[in-house]
């Protein structure tokens, strides 16, 4: 098994233990809530500090101790989401010409990361946490409808590398991976932009769960018949 391989199972390894994390972080604030399936997610499109106070409730134990808790647990996975869908498109540039695909899944699920960071910044402020500085927006979904809509753009372009990867690759195990895990990206990002567009939130979850399954196709280990190529 490559170097990048263990490095990505590695990292999906500890993006499950990480999600554990984050529901026994969030608690009563994992409840849903009008349209949203949890309140953890409602809060992200919060559109103003008071909008984004009715998800606070300690009858259910959603409690600003619990929000804040949520966002402490999301900080590293904003990392490993970012290290997970960059080392994905690694695997897949490696096998193509011109990986402006790649490029793009990389730029894009960064840019991501750094939106979801300012936007667990405007829910502390929700939470009522002081000396937030002045520059970070009330609304939270300032920053939360963009990490979205990047991170499933982000989808869609590594789904555009896995599949030039698929076309070049030799190996005819790796070939069929690459391909299922470039339809599966795809389906991710098609359902999540959809989701965001009709307000289908609970689509979300399903959309982030097929970009998971994807990048854990591409790095279980195929035949041993891989192009040179291969990193």
């Amino acid at each position: 098994m490559t170097a990048s391989r263990r490095l990505l199972i590695a990292l999906l390894g500890a993006m499950v233990v990480n999600v554990i994390a984050l529901d026994i972080a969030a608690g009563g604030c994992g409840t849903a809530i009008d349209a949203f399936p949890k309140r953890t997610l409602a809060v992200e499109f919060a559109t103003s500090v008071a909008d984004g106070r009715r998800v606070v409730d300690a009858g259910v134990g959603c409690t600003d101790e619990r929000l804040i808790a949520a966002q402490a647990a999301d900080v590293p996975f904003i990392v490993l989401y970012i290290l997970v869908g960059g080392s994905v498109a690694f695997l897949s540039a490696s096998f193509s010409r011109l990986p402006v695909a790649a490029a793009v899944a990389t730029t894009t699920v960064v840019m991501a990361g750094v939106c979801d960071l300012l936007e667990d910044t405007a829910i502390l402020r929700i939470a009522h946490v002081a000396r937030i500085p002045s520059a970070i927006a009330d609304a939270a979904s300032t920053y939360g409808v963009a990490k979205w809509r990047l991170f499933f753009v982000s989808s869609v372009a590594l789904a555009a590398a896995l599949g030039e990867a698929a076309i070049r690759i030799d190996s005819r195990g790796r070939r069929a991976a690459f391909a299922g895990a470039a339809m599966l990206a795809l389906a991710s990002g098609v359902v999540g932009l959809r989701a965001l567009s009709a307000s289908l939130y609970a689509q979300l979850t399903p959309a982030v769960i097929a970009w998971f399954v994807a990048a854990a196709v591409v790095a279980v280990p195929r035949d041993a018949t891989a192009s040179s190529g291969t990193r």
